[in-house]
């Protein structure tokens, strides 16, 4: 969907960038205090941020990719950043 190219190391990456989001989601969601789970969350949407422009601005890849990936990355920012607003 990315028109990432189907190679052992861009497979790698993709893997860590899901496996990582996924483990501080989970985290941010099931924390017992208020306070940490915000600490969280707000680590986990600066992250993405930080995502977002790193895959919006690098060279080398196509433009597909790079919107896609920036896209998701800035979606989840926005998403943890609406969490936390409630």
């Amino acid at each position: 969907m990315y028109g990432v190219p189907n190679e052992v190391d861009v497979r790698t990456m993709t893997r860590l960038w899901g496996t990582r989001t996924a483990a501080l989601g989970a985290l941010a969601l099931t924390l017992d205090r208020a306070v940490d789970q915000r600490k969280l969350m707000t680590l986990a949407a600066a992250m993405n941020s930080a995502d977002a422009a790193m895959v919006a601005t690098a060279g080398g890849l196509p433009t597909r990719t790079r919107v896609l990936g920036s896209l998701t990355s800035a979606g989840f920012a926005a998403a943890i950043g609406y969490a936390l607003t409630k």
